[in-house]
């Protein structure tokens, strides 16, 4: 509840920061600005959508969540995400490589919110935990399902911990 509570009160500046970057990125910036700010204003709608994540938490414990279906397009979305990681990647010399597989269409309709939460998650650790080498995230669509593939050369997770990965609120 307290939660759920303090993600409403921070929503209200977490928008005020969002519309001052919308008016920011419609003026005139050097070539340096112009690259930063879109990242700023990316990270920006990630906050707010980590606010919102938040609250479907606690929609989720109530048994409230239902997922939407939206178009969106996969390849935009692999690219978005990459690209919030991509500083950090360079910072520590790996590659980020993404992909999209023969057959995957260009519209699909899922999740646009929760897609980009899951994506968010994989490719942030992905990158977090590994320090040589690449990290891959290739989409593919099998006929039914949007799939999300993820390879790195990270340090994996120690088979031990593998079993408890899926208990709430357990990291390995």
């Amino acid at each position: 509840q307290f939660l759920a509570t303090l993600s409403q009160v921070i929503r209200t500046p977490s928008n005020g920061v969002l519309g001052t970057l919308d008016l920011l990125l419609g003026t005139p910036l050097d070539d340096g600005q112009r690259a930063w700010a879109p990242t700023a204003h990316e990270s920006a709608q990630q906050l707010l959508q980590l606010l919102n994540e938040i609250l479907d938490f606690s929609r989720l414990e109530a048994n409230q969540v239902k997922l939407e279906q939206q178009p969106l397009a996969p390849g935009d979305l692999l690219q978005r995400v990459l690209s919030l990681h991509l500083a950090q990647a360079r910072e520590k010399g790996i590659r980020i490589i993404p992909g999209i597989a023969a057959g995957t269409p260009a519209w699909v309709l899922g999740d646009a919110a929760r897609l980009p939460q899951v994506l968010m998650n994989l490719v942030g650790n992905a990158v977090k935990f590994t320090d040589l080498g690449e990290v891959a995230i290739t989409v593919r669509h099998d006929g039914t399902h949007l799939r999300v593939e993820a390879r790195d050369t990270g340090i994996g997770i120690a088979s031990d911990a593998q079993a408890r990965l899926f208990n709430r609120f357990v990291q390995a």
